[in-house]
């Protein structure tokens, strides 16, 4: 987190600029579908740039260990028997306790090759003929929202409150970089990878 407070110090004004001189070549229509409803599309939002450009550092080298050292795979066609799945699941809206929370379905399977068409079912696998040695869920949360508004509750989103009483009703204390989801993202994908090494090493 102290790494990207630093690099955002360096490389947010940057960004920025090179996405406003993008935007400035783009005809109203264009701009209207990349800033549709108020939400920026991801190639001009400067903080999806960032986060691309800085992932948690030590992910890679679990998949890295993952595929060079084990051979395993995100796919049964590559040559493995084993291979494994992780697929994010995760919402920009604060829990009832204003936290963020990032969730990671894991599996690791046996068998399949030859199969181009996964069938799923509540992010567990039931395609025939596939042998699931491990499924589970990693979750990671995080403080994100500080209610600052007597009268709300997170019952009901803060954009809602905004527009009926015309004052956002919660704080979102960041240091620059340190943009809560992202980070949230990036633990639960290390600790989902931390989970699949360790499933590995069983077998």
């Amino acid at each position: 987190m102290v790494d990207r407070f630093v690099k955002w110090q360096q490389e947010y004004p940057r960004i920025c600029q090179e996405i406003r001189a993008g935007l400035s070549h783009v005809n109203k229509e264009e701009f209207n579908h990349l800033t549709a409803e108020g939400i920026l599309h991801p190639s001009v939002d400067p903080q999806f740039q960032f986060d691309i450009k800085h992932p948690f550092p030590l992910t890679p080298d679990l998949r890295h260990k993952l595929e060079e050292e084990y051979k395993i795979f995100t796919s049964p066609n590559n040559g493995s028997n084993i291979w494994y799945m992780l697929d994010p699941i995760s919402s920009d809206i604060p829990t009832k306790d204003g936290a963020h929370t990032s969730v990671y379905c894991i599996g690791l399977y046996q068998g399949g090759q030859n199969i181009h068409s996964f069938e799923w079912s509540n992010s567990s696998l039931v395609t025939p003929n596939i042998k699931i040695l491990y499924e589970d869920k990693i979750i990671f949360s995080m403080r994100w929202a500080l209610p600052i508004d007597e009268r709300f509750d997170f019952s009901i989103f803060p954009g809602e409150f905004f527009l009926k009483y015309g004052v956002m009703p919660v704080y979102y204390p960041e240091i620059p970089g340190a943009f809560i989801p992202s980070i949230c993202d990036a633990f639960c994908e290390y600790l989902a990878y931390k989970r699949l090494i360790g499933w590995v090493e069983k077998l």
